[in-house]
């Protein structure tokens, strides 16, 4: 156990998770601009790789699978909020899935979908940008970080 007058542990800053709040809701919106479009967005993975691993509520609600979702959080964290920011995306999903807009035949709107993940990610984390803090890249330029994770040997034991 830490005690509370200790300093936090390296890696740790002040308002490190405020801003992967900031940086998660703006790729969010980068995925539900691609959703508005017809189309999800996969980081790293072909149009054909996606079609076998299949969509998820991610890709019907946001735009972005929420496993990529997962994927990115995890390149990005450094204090460990992530499960936080998941309960929260999973909040946002479930609560577009509800209003229909997972079903193919259902009503998506943009809108309603930035609002859900604006509203559970601030639920969680008050999101605040940093001047400091590396700009939320393009869904396309994470692909290099995802291929070198997949491209990885894996160890069997």
């Amino acid at each position: 156990m830490i005690p509370r007058d200790s300093p936090p542990p390296a890696g740790r800053t002040a308002g490190a998770a405020a801003m992967l709040a900031d940086r998660l809701e703006r790729f969010c919106a980068r995925g539900i601009g691609y959703r508005s479009l017809g189309v999800c967005r996969e980081p790293g993975v072909s149009v054909a790789a996606h079609e076998r691993l299949g969509h998820d509520a991610g890709c019907a609600t946001l735009g972005v699978p929420r496993r990529a979702i997962v994927i990115t959080l995890g390149m990005w964290d450094r204090v460990g909020a992530t499960p936080l920011l998941l309960e929260a995306i999973d909040e946002a999903i479930t609560s577009l899935a509800e209003a229909g807009a997972a079903r193919r035949t259902g009503e998506w709107n943009a809108q309603l979908a930035s609002e859900c993940v604006a509203f559970a990610i601030r639920s969680k984390i008050t999101p605040s940008p940093s001047e400091q803090a590396a700009p939320t890249p393009p869904l396309e330029n994470t692909a290099a970080a995802m291929s070198r994770r997949k491209s990885r040997p894996q160890v069997r034991r």
